[in-house]
């Protein structure tokens, strides 16, 4: 009895560090990626340091970073197909307020999520929420122009 609990240790064992092995293997490429996004908004624009490397994965996957200029001013950062563009953060709606928006308009709405994002060729912020319906919940995507905080589309997923 003592040799099959140790086995089946041993086994546990060898299965954990091989998801573990997997796991960082994974997430090697995607951290890999949010690097690369980085050193881009590094290189090609002024900031000067990043605090926080957003994934936006719409029509085409771009990368958002946020972090201050050499004047301590905060900039935002899209980065797609190895271009940059910044804006300060003064010159558009942030993440919070375009989360706000939501929940004016839907006093039940449950955030899940609020990222930077790109679509048609324009910064936008995507909100990412639920909301319970007679069908079920329901999940939906609003997304917000940065530069004035205008509702741009809202994405209706099924209901669960």
């Amino acid at each position: 009895m003592k040799k099959i609990a140790a086995a089946a240790a041993a086994l546990l064992v060898l299965l954990l560090v091989g998801a573990g092995f997997y796991y960082r293997a994974i997430q090697k490429d995607h951290s890999a990626q949010l690097e690369d996004a980085r050193r881009t908004a590094l290189a090609q624009t002024d900031l000067a340091y990043v605090e926080r490397v957003w994934r936006f994965a719409g029509d085409d996957v771009y990368y958002v970073a946020y972090g201050t200029d050499a004047e301590d001013r905060p900039l935002y950062v899209w980065i797609g197909a190895g271009e940059a563009a910044a804006y300060p953060a003064d010159s558009g709606i942030g993440g919070d307020e375009a989360a706000e928006r939501t929940k004016q308009a839907y006093g039940d709405a449950d955030i899940l999520r609020v990222v930077p994002g790109m679509l048609d060729g324009e910064p936008v912020w995507e909100v990412f929420y639920e909301r319970e319906e007679e069908n079920g919940v329901r999940r939906y995507y609003d997304y917000y122009r940065f530069r004035d905080g205008t509702l741009v589309d809202t994405l209706r997923l099924k209901p669960e």
